[in-house]
């Protein structure tokens, strides 16, 4: 699949939102995940997948097929650290 393939950001803020940006210029397909499945701008070309990443399981079902995956997310303030530490396990583990 490589570069050609799925591009999977996660994330949909203003990172995320220029990275789709950057990937769309070059022709990529893009998908963005966050857990509302809403995206504040439009971005044509751009579709978004609802999805919680907080276990292994689900992570790898959200995560499968994608050739390329963009870590976008920034926990939100008052977001336990626990939570952060359950994404990044289960990326790992997805991955």
């Amino acid at each position: 699949m490589g570069m050609n393939g799925l591009h999977l950001i996660i994330g949909t803020g203003p990172l995320g939102q220029r990275t789709a940006r950057a990937l769309l210029e070059e022709c990529r397909r893009v998908h963005m995940l966050n857990r509302s499945g809403q995206l504040s701008v439009a971005l044509d070309g751009v579709e978004v997948v609802k999805g919680d990443l907080s276990t292994p399981e689900h992570a790898m079902t959200l995560l499968h097929g994608a050739a390329m995956i963009y870590q976008c997310a920034q926990p939100s303030m008052g977001q336990s650290s626990f939570r952060c530490r359950a994404v990044g396990i289960a990326l790992t583990h997805a991955s």
